[in-house]
């Protein structure tokens, strides 16, 4: 049985068909390879990161707790230990500056740092002011209404 020489073309462009197929199969299979190999590697990379990043905002999370625990037990203080004392350091320094003190004395004795010493006596000054204004027009008042 002699093989025509149509099947030969046939039968050779069929194995070079499949074998460029299976060329090319081979290269697509390498291709996805390399790329399921790059994705691994980026996934571990963004993996990495996830984790710094989770440590970081969980260590800022900590912080912002023991800073919110520390501001409510200094706000607890400043309610608990009252502003009596301060009052009265207050209300001693108006009265020694009524009576002529002056502002290294009142500092000291009141416990005040020298430049509220020196705020509250030109606050002080500034009341006197009007003060004065008015005592001087009340005995002029009187003596029109005369």
């Amino acid at each position: 049985m002699p093989i025509s020489s149509g099947i030969l073309w046939l039968f050779g462009v069929s194995v070079v068909t499949s074998l460029v197929c299976l060329v090319s199969l081979a290269l697509v299979w390498l291709w996805s390879v390399r790329q399921v190999a790059a994705a691994r590697v980026q996934i571990t990379e963004l993996e990495h990161k996830i984790g710094v990043a989770t440590s970081g905002a969980a260590g800022m999370g900590n912080r912002i707790v023991a800073l919110e625990r520390k501001l409510q037990a200094l706000q607890e203080k400043q309610e608990n230990s009252g502003s009596g004392a301060d009052e009265f350091a207050y209300s001693q320094a108006l009265q020694m500056f009524e009576q002529g003190a002056d502002v290294a004395t009142v500092a000291s004795n009141c416990g005040f740092s020298a430049s509220e010493a020196q705020l509250m006596a030109l606050v002080q000054q500034q009341l006197r002011k009007p003060a004065k204004a008015q005592a001087r027009k009340k005995p002029a008042e009187s003596s029109h209404e005369s």
